[in-house]
């Protein structure tokens, strides 16, 4: 997995919004995810395929963090949620 790197959302997870978190429910797994406000709003932004580099120019525009914290976290999230079995990646 890359900036270049395509992300989405698999079919087997159930999410919703309550406030400004996201609670989601891996199908297969049987196991419940929480996120906060930052990954809740990555969450929302793989329902359509993204690049990782687009996830954090758009992360940056609606969030105080500099890039290269982007882009660690961001990488290191993904990479949680391709673990959990939460996500597709095309590179």
């Amino acid at each position: 997995m890359n900036l270049s790197s395509i992300i989405q959302q698999t079919e087997n997870a159930v999410s919703c919004e309550i406030e400004d978190q996201t609670v989601l429910l891996n199908i297969e797994a049987g196991k419940y995810h929480g996120f906060n406000e930052v990954a809740s709003r990555i969450w929302q932004i793989i329902e359509a395929p993204m690049k990782i580099s687009q996830i954090c120019d758009q992360l940056m525009q609606e969030f105080d963090i500099s890039e290269a914290q982007c882009k660690s976290e961001v990488l290191g999230f993904l990479k949680q949620l391709n673990d959990a079995g939460l996500i597709t990646i095309n590179d």
